[in-house]
C-alpha cells in the first residue's frame, strides 16, 4: 500500500516537474487542428533549406537576432559587438549597415509591420 501511494506521488511529482500535463494539452489541442491551420498559417514540415550555412561578409561575429520583412522582402539582422543593424537580400547579400547608437546588448530584431523594426536589448530587457 505504501509503495502504491509512493510511486503515485513520485509521478505526480515528475508529471508536474517535467510539465509533461502542458505537454500533453498542447498536443491534444494542435494535434486536432492541424488540418485548419496548415491552410491558413506557414507550414513547416514541407520546408527545405535551400543555402544550409553561409557566411555574410561584413559580419565578423555572430548574429544576434535576424528577422524576414515581408514588405521590403529583406532580412534584418543585429549584432552586439559592435551593435550595428544589417539589411540583407534573402540571400544574404549585405545591402545596408547601420550604426545603433544609444544600445549596449542588442539580443534580437522584429519587424512588425509598416515599415516598423523592433530592436531589443537583452541586459536592459527593452525595445526601442
Amino acid at each position: 500500500m505504501w509503495l502504491a501511494i509512493l510511486l503515485t506521488l513520485l509521478t505526480s511529482y515528475l508529471f508536474h516537474f517535467l510539465r509533461l500535463d502542458d505537454r500533453l494539452y498542447y498536443w491534444f489541442k494542435t494535434n486536432n487542428h492541424a488540418d485548419e491551420w496548415q491552410t491558413r498559417s506557414v507550414w513547416l514540415p514541407g520546408f527545405e533549406v535551400n543555402i544550409d550555412a553561409k557566411e555574410i561578409m561584413g559580419i565578423d561575429e555572430g548574429l544576434s537576432g535576424l528577422a524576414y520583412d515581408s514588405d521590403h522582402k529583406l532580412l534584418w539582422a543585429v549584432t552586439n559587438n559592435p551593435v550595428e543593424l544589417f539589411a540583407l537580400d534573402k540571400d544574404g547579400e549585405v545591402l545596408g549597415q547601420y550604426q545603433l547608437d544609444g544600445f549596449s546588448d542588442v539580443e534580437a530584431v522584429a519587424y512588425t509591420g509598416n515599415d516598423t523594426l523592433v530592436v531589443a536589448e537583452e541586459r536592459l530587457q527593452s525595445s526601442l
